[in-house]
């Protein structure tokens, strides 16, 4: 005598949501009023500027700055190549040698490109011109670590 044996299977769907927040950043618009930000925000390497030998730094001052805000709010997407900053929709870390004598002490900034209250991409870039950073990894460490914490207004 044989017997019938059903088996119920349950299938668990897994939905991925995404973990972007909105949230305010350390920007302002031409109003005064607070831009907000998604995060966590993937910034891409400019292969054409910047050395590899300084990937592990910036990954560094990555780290670093998500432990002092207490969240991972920045990452590493990958990297590309662009020549110029202009408004691609890339969250973009550079080195340039065209800051101006006027820029000469900065050792980076930002620019934000934003609409309807809301920031659409940032640029860092640091100032290779008037900083060596081909010896002194911390002090990279610590330029990108106070740019990326200038986005969350910390």
């Amino acid at each position: 005598m044989l017997k019938t044996v059903k088996t119920v299977l349950t299938l668990s769907v897994l939905v991925m949501v995404s973990t972007s927040l909105a949230e305010s950043s350390g920007f302002l618009d031409a109003q005064g009023k607070t831009l907000t930000v998604n995060s966590p925000i993937k910034f891409y390497i400019g292969i054409d500027s910047i050395p590899r030998d300084k990937w592990e730094s910036i990954g560094k001052a990555v780290e670093l700055a998500n432990y002092e805000l207490g969240a991972e709010k920045i990452k590493i997407g990958g990297i590309y190549i662009s020549s110029k900053q202009i408004k691609d929709g890339i969250n973009s870390i550079t080195f340039s040698n065209d800051f101006q004598d006027e820029q000469a002490s900065e050792q980076s900034r930002s620019s934000s490109y934003w609409s309807n209250g809301k920031i659409n991409e940032i640029d860092i870039i640091v100032n290779t011109k008037n900083f060596d950073y081909s010896n002194d990894q911390i002090e990279l460490v610590v330029t990108l670590k106070t740019q990326f914490k200038k986005i969350f207004g910390k």
